[in-house]
């Protein structure tokens, strides 16, 4: 994002200021979110001046002003509504953040060392505000089970740094069956067979959530049968169904259409 552009600049800028020390510190949160924007100061002392600012693209804008023990703290009216400043350790509650809160946001403390006057304390948040990763969706192409599947995973919010695939428990990788591409969000299975009949689930994550769904690979109207592993299966409404029982899977796939039959 651009917010890593000012990290440089920001050095630059900072380190032509030689009687100041700067401290820096990155932070994520997403929309809607509350963040509490801390200097690092354990007590504000009288006589010191508090001033947070925001930087953005454009400009640099003055958020509070706090001469302490001289004026009272001042917010400026576009962070009256949004923000509570804890006047005793300069700790700023940064309230219903939006994306356009991303940015630099900085604490200048001057009077912050009494023995050395002059010199200014300076600490920056870099504050990266994220859509709420929404919870995916697993779209299977084609429908129908042919010999070659493809699962994407695809989430309508957010933007998702990894996707994770699992077929029950076991994380997938690359393999002569399973081919993972477009970062992770498309599963494509080759010679489909009975044993990828299963649940496979997408995990998409990002700096601050985690979501995830579970797909279910079922074979419409194909039966399988394995004769040297003993693995039957079941079905439901004319689908096979993967599982581990006592039916074959199309003797229970024709006394479905009997069933149907006595029934219509």
């Amino acid at each position: 994002m651009w917010i890593h552009i000012f990290l440089l600049l920001t050095f630059i800028i900072q380190a032509r200021t030689q009687n100041s020390t700067q401290v820096r510190k990155y932070i994520f949160a997403t929309v809607f979110d509350s963040i509490l924007l801390t200097g690092n100061i354990k007590e504000v002392k009288n006589n010191q001046i508090l001033q947070w600012s925001f930087i953005d693209r454009l400009q640099k804008s003055l958020m509070l002003f706090h001469s302490v023990g001289v004026d009272s703290p001042s917010l400026s009216p576009y962070y009256q509504h949004r923000c509570k400043y804890y006047a005793s350790n300069g700790t700023l509650e940064l309230q219903r953040l939006e994306i356009a809160d991303s940015g630099i946001y900085q604490l200048t403390v001057d009077h912050y060392y009494e023995n050395v006057p002059g010199k200014l304390y300076i600490y920056s948040l870099y504050l990266d505000v994220e859509e709420t990763l929404s919870t995916p969706l697993i779209i299977q192409e084609p429908v129908y089970i042919a010999n070659n599947v493809q699962l994407s995973c695809i989430s309508k919010k957010g933007n998702p740094t990894t996707i994770l695939w699992l077929k029950g428990k076991i994380s997938i990788t690359n393999s002569s069956r399973y081919t993972l591409s477009d970062n992770n969000s498309t599963l494509s299975i080759s010679r489909v067979d009975m044993d990828h009949c299963g649940f496979y689930t997408c995990v998409a994550v990002d700096s601050t959530s985690e979501r995830n769904i579970t797909h279910f690979l079922l074979i419409d109207d194909l039966c399988f049968r394995n004769s040297v592993t003993s693995q039957t299966h079941s079905c439901h409404l004319g689908r096979c169904f993967c599982q581990y029982i006592d039916v074959s899977c199309c003797n229970c796939f024709h006394h479905l259409l009997f069933v149907k039959e006595i029934q219509g």
